[in-house]
C-alpha cells in the first residue's frame, strides 16, 4: 500500500485576479543562511569559544569583534564589489551551479577551522573563507529571489526573518558548544540543496525561456544615487545591529527565546505591512515608509538595551533591527527585479557597501557600551543623530523618474527602431493578414505569423523583438519572461505551469503588461512585439 503525501502551496491574494505573493523554498534557504550568520557572526564565543579582539586601540571603545568576524566582514564585502564591477565579464561563473556549490563548501570549510582554531592566525582564516562562502551564496540568493515578483520577494524575506530567528533561538543556541558548532557547519549544505532547487538552470544552457540582458545603466551616477543612501541606512543598521544581535540575542535563555520569536513575527508583519501600503505600479518606493518611525521608537530604548536582558526597550529595539534589515534586502531584490537591473549589479554593491557601514555603525564608540554610561541628554543626542541618517538615507533613495533617468538607452531598441532586425517572412504575413479582413484571414495570417516565429529562422529576431519591447516600456524581469510567453500564444495557465507560478500571479503580471504596453487583447501584444522590428 502506497502512501501519499499531499503538497501544500501557501499563497496570499487580493481582489479579483490579483495575487500578493507566493510563499517558496526561498524563505527556507535564506532563512537558513540568515540562521548562519547570527550563529557565527554574533555568538562566536558561545557556539565555537573563539577569542574576542578588543578595538578599543583604535576606536577608543570597549567593543569586542572577533578576528574571524572582522576578517569574514571585510573580504565578504570587498567580494561583493568586485563581483558587481565584473558582473557581465565572468557571467556564466556567477550563475552557474558550481559557483554556488564553491560558496557553500568554503562555508563549510570556514566553520569547521573556526571550531578547531586555537589562534588568531587560524581564526582569520576561517574568517576569509567564510567571507568568500557567504558571499557568494548572498549573490546566488540574489538572483533566485530577483527572479520573482516583488511582493513574492518581501513575503518570502519576511518569513524567512522568523525562521531564522526561530532556528537561532531555539535549536543552535540550545545545542552544547561542540554539537552547536557541527550543526552550524552544516547549514550551508541544507542552504545549498534548497537553492539547487530554486535556481534555474545557468542561461546559456536552458533554452525554453530567453537569456534577457539586463538593462544598462550609468554607472557612476547610478552608483552614487544607489550606495550613498544605503550608506546612510547600513550606519544606522548597525547601531541595532550592536545592541541586538550583539548584546541581546547572544544572551537568550530558555525564558526569553519566545519573546525573541515574537519580535521576529512582529518585525515579519511589519514588512507585510509595508507591502501592503506599496503602490501597485512603483513597489520599491514605498518600502521604507514605516521602517522611519518604527527606528525612531527603538532609538528611544536604545541605552536601555546594553545590558543583554529582554525587556520592553530591548524587545522594540530587536525588532527594529529585524524589520529594517528585512526591508533593505527586499529593496535590493524589489529594485532589481522591477527594473530588470542586474542582479549581480544590485546585490553585489549593495550588499557589499552595506556590510562595511553596519560593521561601521556596530564598531562606533559611541553606539555600543559607552551609550548606556552616559547621561540621558547624551543618549537622546546619539539616537536623534542615527534617526536623522535613516530619515537622510530613506529621502535619498532614488525614485522611478530617478531610475529611468540612470537607465541607458539600450542600444538594441535602437537597432531595432533602425530595422536591424527586419523579418521578411512575418512582414509577409502581417500583410497578408491585413490584406484579408475576414476571421478565416485573421486566423491564416496569424498561423503565419506564429509559423514563422517559431522556425529556426526568425527565433533569434522573436527573442530579439520581445527584449526591444522590454526595454522600451520598463517591463520587470518577470513581466519579460511573460511576455515572450504570451508573444509565443499562451495563456495564463500554461505561462502559470512554464514559469512555476500561481495563475492569479500570472494575470497579475498579464494585466501590468496589457497596461503598460496600452494593448488590450493578446492579439494586439503579438503584432506589437512582431512589428516591434520596424
Amino acid at each position: 500500500m502506497g502512501v501519499v503525501i499531499p503538497r501544500i502551496t501557501l499563497r496570499a491574494d487580493y481582489g479579483e485576479e490579483n495575487s500578493f505573493g507566493e510563499l517558496s523554498l526561498l524563505c527556507i534557504g535564506y532563512g537558513l543562511h540568515q540562521a548562519w550568520v547570527f550563529a557565527t557572526m554574533f555568538s562566536p564565543q558561545r557556539i565555537f569559544g573563539v577569542s574576542a579582539m578588543p578595538v578599543s586601540d583604535f576606536l577608543g571603545s570597549n567593543v569586542s569583534v572577533s578576528p574571524m568576524m572582522a576578517a569574514s566582514v571585510v573580504v565578504y564585502a570587498l567580494f561583493l564589489m568586485f563581483a558587481g564591477a565584473t558582473d557581465q565579464r565572468y557571467l556564466n561563473f556567477y550563475t552557474s551551479r558550481r559557483f554556488s556549490v564553491i560558496g557553500a563548501v568554503l562555508m563549510v570549510m570556514g566553520t569547521l577551522a573556526a571550531l578547531l582554531s586555537g589562534s588568531a592566525f587560524l581564526e582569520i582564516v576561517a574568517g576569509v573563507l567564510t567571507g568568500l562562502g557567504s558571499a557568494a551564496l548572498i549573490l546566488s540568493w540574489g538572483i533566485a529571489f530577483a527572479r520573482c515578483d516583488g511582493l513574492s520577494i518581501v513575503l518570502d524575506t519576511a518569513v524567512a526573518t522568523v525562521f531564522a530567528m526561530a532556528l537561532y533561538a531555539f535549536v543552535i543556541h540550545n545545542a552544547p558548544v561542540g554539537v552547536a558548532g557541527f550543526v552550524v557547519a552544516a547549514l550551508p549544505l541544507l542552504e545549498l540543496a534548497v537553492l539547487r532547487c530554486k535556481l534555474p538552470t545557468p542561461f546559456y544552457e536552458r533554452g525554453e525561456l530567453p537569456a534577457f540582458n539586463p538593462l544598462p545603466v550609468k554607472r557612476g551616477r547610478f552608483l552614487l544615487a544607489f550606495c550613498v543612501p544605503v550608506a546612510l541606512l547600513g550606519f544606522a543598521l548597525g547601531a541595532l545591529r550592536s545592541a541586538s544581535l550583539q548584546a541581546i540575542v547572544p544572551s537568550v535563555t530558555l525564558g526569553s527565546e519566545f519573546a525573541i520569536l515574537l519580535a521576529s513575527a512582529c518585525a515579519a508583519f511589519l514588512v507585510l505591512a509595508s507591502a501592503f501600503l506599496l503602490d501597485d505600479d512603483a513597489p520599491w518606493t514605498g518600502l521604507f515608509r514605516i521602517i522611519v518611525p518604527v527606528v525612531a521608537l527603538a532609538l528611544l530604548f536604545l541605552p536601555q538595551t546594553f545590558f543583554g536582558e529582554i525587556t520592553l526597550g530591548s524587545f522594540v529595539v530587536l525588532t527594529a533591527y529585524l524589520c529594517f534589515e528585512a526591508l533593505m534586502w527586499s529593496y535590493f531584490g524589489v529594485l532589481s527585479q522591477q527594473f530588470r537591473l542586474s542582479p549581480l549589479f544590485v546585490f553585489g554593491f549593495g550588499r557589499g557597501v552595506l556590510a562595511l557601514l553596519v560593521f561601521a555603525g556596530m564598531c562606533a564608540p559611541l553606539l555600543f557600551e559607552q551609550v548606556y554610561s552616559m547621561d540621558s541628554f547624551q543618549g537622546a543626542s546619539i539616537s536623534a543623530v542615527v534617526l536623522m541618517l535613516v530619515v537622510v538615507g530613506h529621502a535619498m533613495l532614488p525614485s522611478e523618474r530617478g531610475m529611468q533617468k540612470l537607465i541607458v538607452s539600450c542600444p538594441l531598441v535602437n537597432a531595432a527602431a533602425a530595422g536591424a532586425f527586419d523579418a521578411p517572412g512575418v512582414t509577409a504575413a502581417l500583410e497578408g493578414a491585413a490584406g484579408d479582413s475576414s476571421a478565416e484571414g485573421r486566423k491564416k495570417g496569424d498561423a503565419s505569423s506564429a509559423a514563422e516565429i517559431s522556425s529556426g529562422f526568425s527565433k533569434r529576431w522573436f527573442k530579439e523583438n520581445c527584449e526591444a519591447i522590454a526595454n522600451r516600456y520598463l517591463l520587470s524581469r518577470r513581466e519579460t519572461d511573460v511576455l515572450f510567453l504570451l508573444a509565443k500564444g499562451y495563456n495564463s495557465a500554461a505561462i502559470q505551469e512554464k514559469l512555476y507560478i500561481a495563475e492569479g500571479t500570472a494575470k497579475t503580471h498579464i494585466r501590468h503588461i496589457y497596461r503598460k504596453l496600452d494593448v488590450h487583447t493578446q492579439q494586439e501584444l503579438m503584432r506589437m512585439v512582431e512589428g516591434a522590428d520596424r
